[in-house]
């Protein structure tokens, strides 16, 4: 890894619920990362890769 942000990632916070919202679309990523920083991509339609702590 570069240090260098992945530019097809787009990253937020989970609430407690586990739940990211990108635009009209919510992902259940799970409470498991609630609060943490996360990066996700959609890989195909409803189909996506999270990253957290540089692990995909």
């Amino acid at each position: 890894m570069t240090g260098q942000p992945r530019l097809d990632l787009q990253s937020g916070l989970p609430g407690t619920g586990g739940r990211i919202c990108l635009g009209r679309k919510k992902i259940n990523l799970g409470t498991v990362f609630a609060g943490q920083a996360v990066g996700v991509r959609e890989v195909q339609d409803d189909l996506w890769l999270v990253s957290f702590m540089d692990n995909d």
